[in-house]
């Protein structure tokens, strides 16, 4: 008899792919990884696009391919699970790239945020100088901060000085120096005897 031969090759099935010559039935086409798509007749498997995630093998379109939800982010391509934003930032937006950072003088503990209501202001007594970041600060000796939502905290102004941590107003975070003592500095946490020949 004689041996039957093929006149034409098929394409691989939509879902998989074959980057080299020669296959030899189906089971020759590889199943597209995850994070990835294959039309019919692929040669390579093709990334899902940044700001998108596909968690299954053998996916045929980029309809297939799913935009990261608000709250989460991914700059890479051809991923499995887009990222929770860290804390410090959130992401009010579905498909984006990257997470929107919450403002100095404010803190998020969270992550996964999807709403900048998350950014709490920090409290009276405390500040943060740096943007995106899950915690508030105390304000040190020295210093106190009356208001919410601040960078910074204020210094005791010469002549006091400060003795405890997290003070809200002057008064409370601030005293003054003791008859015979001085303090020419701002923020001072101590004051000074005066010197010989010398009075306050």
């Amino acid at each position: 008899s004689k041996a039957s031969g093929s006149s034409s090759c098929a394409e691989c099935d939509a879902g998989r792919f074959r980057a080299t010559t020669g296959g030899i039935g189906l089971s020759s086409c590889s199943i597209c990884p995850i994070g990835h798509y294959c039309p019919r007749g692929a040669t390579e498997s093709v990334p899902c696009p940044a700001a998108t995630s596909l968690n299954a093998k053998g996916s045929t379109s980029a309809s297939d391919c799913v935009a990261c939800a608000k709250g989460h982010y991914h700059s890479d391509v051809g991923v499995a699970e887009c990222m929770k934003c860290p804390v410090g930032t959130y992401q009010d937006g579905e498909g984006q790239q990257v997470c929107k950072q919450c403002a100095a003088g404010t803190a998020q503990p969270f992550s996964g945020a999807t709403s900048p209501v998350r950014c709490e202001k920090c409290a009276t007594g405390k500040y943060q100088p740096v943007a995106a970041r899950g915690f508030c600060v105390s304000c040190g000796k020295g210093f106190y901060q009356p208001s919410t939502g601040s960078p910074s905290c204020v210094g005791c102004a010469a002549g006091r000085f400060g003795s405890v941590h997290g003070a809200t107003t002057q008064a409370s975070g601030c005293k003054a120096c003791a008859a015979g003592t001085f303090s020419g500095a701002v923020a001072a946490t101590g004051c000074y005897d005066c010197e010989i020949s010398k009075y306050s």
